[in-house]
């Protein structure tokens, strides 16, 4: 009999934890349980996946970051999902599965979440979530991905997920707090969120930028079309609510730049799931990947009022991207003077100091400069 574990060895944990840095092993085991998982639904449904899952099927190893759930769409009905689950896993001996009821301010539609227990290798019994999107096409665009990488290891898998800039899109829109976004008892997961849209922007060609602006309004929609209550949310209204989302996350009256709350929800996401604990992901990192978002969201709003076409957008996005990464490794004794001077101008709306500005790398200045220019017209 096929059983959940049969493909994850104790030894095999250890050694993906040990040899990519991880300091969960429980976690670690939690990303290869999910792709376990992942194969058993995909062989009974047609499946989508999405979410933090999908970053390791695009990302090609370059960005290793660990994942504890399984996010997938499908056309299939409840009651077909129902017994695909069941049919799936209920025969194996080494876990269980239970239904909970989705925790969210606004109840989607058709959302089937599941808990797989399994008798971890580790000792002890853990669990994965299996969220699945029932009755669901998203219209954003998917791709096939065959036998991917996780964590070194070549996984039996072959399933549809949504394209990076789909997944790109559909992130940012968990940012839209409090609405089709991440709501209130799960704040904790923004900064996992901000690390995973920064990431894929880098990767990003302005081409393909120009193609995630012109489809973020497409990625709202589905995520409104899954509510059971909607009134008031539109794209324009969650566009701005992504916007206060990321402002939200900065403190522009201290050198300290991010927010207390938000600083305290990234040392737990960087000590659970990132390589060695976080340790290369240092301020820096942090804060301009916050700037990033911002640069992203503020673009996507400009082009969604018609402000600026997507192309001139993501070929301003792409450019202060290739200047702030030329100005982490050089000098710029101008981000001392005048322009530093300009953008406290730009930011006095907001409340900015002279501490903030003091607080910022060149490299920050850039890619707030640039989102000024799309969002409070900075020259």
């Amino acid at each position: 009999m096929t059983e959940l574990l049969d493909k994850i060895s104790k030894n095999a944990i250890v050694q993906a934890a040990d040899k990519f840095g991880f300091r969960s092993r429980t976690v670690v085991e939690q990303l290869f349980v999910d792709f376990a998982a992942c194969e058993h639904a995909a062989g009974r449904l047609p499946c989508t996946v999405f979410g933090g899952m999908c970053m390791h099927l695009h990302t090609g190893g370059m960005v290793q970051r660990l994942s504890r759930d399984v996010d997938i769409m499908t056309e299939a009905t409840a009651g077909e999902v129902d017994d695909a689950v069941h049919d799936a896993f209920g025969p194996m001996t080494d876990c269980q599965v239970r239904q909970t009821a989705p925790r969210r301010p606004h109840p989607i539609r058709n959302l089937r979440t599941y808990h797989i227990d399994y008798n971890s290798r580790l000792g002890g019994q853990r669990d994965v979530k299996m969220d699945f999107l029932c009755e669901f096409k998203s219209g954003l665009p998917t791709e096939e991905v065959d036998t991917p990488q996780v964590l070194g290891t070549s996984w039996p898998l072959r399933v549809r997920v949504l394209t990076r800039g789909a997944l790109l899109a559909d992130k940012l829109t968990t940012l839209a707090l409090g609405g089709i976004g991440l709501p209130e008892w799960r704040l904790h997961d923004a900064p996992k969120q901000v690390y995973d849209i920064a990431a894929l922007v880098r990767m990003a060609e302005a081409r393909e930028l120009s193609a995630v602006l012109k489809s973020v309004p497409s990625a709202i929609e589905s995520r409104i079309s899954l509510l059971e209550e909607s009134d008031n949310i539109t794209v324009q209204s969650t566009i701005a609510s992504i916007q206060k989302g990321v402002e939200g996350f900065v403190d522009f009256k201290s050198a300290a730049v991010m927010s207390g709350t938000y600083r305290s929800h990234l040392e737990n996401f960087r000590g659970q799931y990132l390589q060695n604990g976080g340790e290369a992901y240092r301020k820096h990192e942090r804060v301009s990947d916050l700037f990033t978002v911002m640069l992203l969201s503020t673009g996507a709003g400009s082009v969604t009022t018609g402000a600026i076409t997507a192309d001139e957008s993501a070929s301003g996005i792409a450019g202060a991207m290739s200047e702030a990464q030329r100005l982490t490794q050089t000098a710029d004794s101008d981000m001392q003077g005048v322009r530093r001077r300009k953008l406290l101008n730009a930011l006095s709306g907001k409340g900015a100091t002279k501490g903030f500005l003091a607080g910022l790398a060149p490299d920050q200045v850039v890619l707030l400069e640039a989102t000024c220019a799309n969002e409070w017209n900075l020259p």
